[in-house]
């Protein structure tokens, strides 16, 4: 569900910011509970009541994550300036990061499922429609908007994405390191024919899941599977090409820390180290 998808994206941007770069961080997240709140606006157009509901519970989540998250997070930035002084990481250390980015994600998803949960449920007959319908706006619009590009302008697409963020963590890099983000792009290159079947499914999904909210407890665990267990709904085919996407980005990762330079290592320190102070400074003292 793309209401799932972009939910998610905030916080996972927030926690990865390291990985992708961003150096906007500060600002970004004070303005995380009216980004919230946009996205939501896209999708729905709220009464009265449910906006001000809607509010409260934001502004509350806000409250607690920059109360109980945000110094996990500097913990968790500390201790990997620390790892990324060793020589080597293989893909099984790289697979362990990503692990806890993932678990530090789900502690603010099992914050914030329930907020959403709680806006969809308020939600009258009428309301619903225009919700799937522009829920179904935005996966077409994604979707045109990838097969648009032919393959070779998916994989220099997502080529000179990667190659930007690793510049922007570790310095230019040097031409072997490109090449290997080139192999990659080619290797993880979109199936096509899957994200237009996965398109079909949501399309599907969508309806059922908000014209079914009868029971209060039910509905939110099916919310929340959407964004815990989302392996669940997808075909063996997407399972396969999703973990072989994983392997090979991990190998990457891998890879490319492995080949950094002395005065790479360095500037990839010193950013973790920023990002570390940067939440240090909006967590309440």
């Amino acid at each position: 569900m793309h209401v799932r998808i972009s939910l998610k994206t905030l916080l996972v941007t927030l926690l990865l910011s390291l990985l992708v770069g961003c150096s906007t961080i500060k600002v970004s997240y004070r303005f995380l509970d009216n980004a919230i709140r946009w996205k939501i606006n896209d999708y729905v157009s709220l009464t009265s009541s449910q906006g001000a509901a809607l509010n409260r519970d934001i502004n509350k989540f806000h409250y607690w994550h920059q109360s109980t998250q945000l110094r996990v997070y500097a913990d968790f930035m500390a201790k990997k300036a620390v790892q990324f002084k060793q020589e080597t990481l293989n893909p099984q250390d790289v697979s362990k990061i990503y692990d806890e980015v993932f678990d530090l994600v789900m502690a603010s998803v099992d914050e914030l499922v329930p907020i959403i949960t709680t806006m969809l449920f308020s939600l009258d007959a009428k309301q619903i429609p225009s919700v799937i319908k522009n829920i179904e706006r935005e996966l077409t619009k994604d979707l045109k908007e990838d097969l648009a590009r032919t393959p070779k302008q998916q994989v220099v697409r997502r080529q000179n994405r990667m190659i930007k963020r690793m510049a922007k963590l570790v310095g230019r890099l040097t031409k072997s390191q490109a090449n290997l983000i080139a192999d990659w792009a080619k290797a993880t290159a979109s199936n096509n024919m899957l994200r237009e079947q996965r398109h079909k499914r949501l399309s599907e999904v969508v309806p059922k899941l908000l014209n079914n909210r009868s029971n209060p407890e039910q509905f939110n665990r099916s919310i929340l599977a959407q964004f815990k267990t989302q392996e669940r709904y997808a075909s063996a085919a997407e399972k396969q090409s999703y973990q072989q996407r994983k392997q090979l980005t991990l190998t990457l990762m891998s890879d490319l820390f492995n080949s950094l330079a002395p005065l790479q290592k360095q500037k990839l320190i010193a950013s973790v180290k920023k990002y570390q102070f940067d939440f240090l400074s909006l967590s309440p003292q």
